[in-house]
């Protein structure tokens, strides 16, 4: 039965083989989240935007299993002078 799953992910041989099944699926929605972003941010742009004012929008790709690595890289940057935000 294929349901778009890897057997990896519930026979998992070792710890690598699942992380390389929940990095895999992360890749995935992270392209449906690039469309998604676009679909919103043309959305937003086309009602409220004016000459000279354009919006953007992203939702960031985080996930349980990568927040750990986003809060480190924000703390890194902001220590050498990055914004915040």
């Amino acid at each position: 039965m294929a349901l778009g799953n890897s057997q990896l992910l519930f026979n998992a041989n070792n710890s690598s083989s699942l992380l390389y099944v929940i990095r895999k699926n992360e890749a995935l929605m992270n392209t449906y989240l690039e469309k998604y972003n676009t679909w919103v941010r043309y959305l937003i742009n086309s009602r409220f935007s004016r000459t000279g004012l354009r919006f953007d929008f992203e939702i960031l790709p985080l996930t349980v299993f990568n927040l750990k690595e986003y809060q480190q890289q924000w703390l890194s940057g902001a220590q050498y002078g990055y914004s915040k935000f």
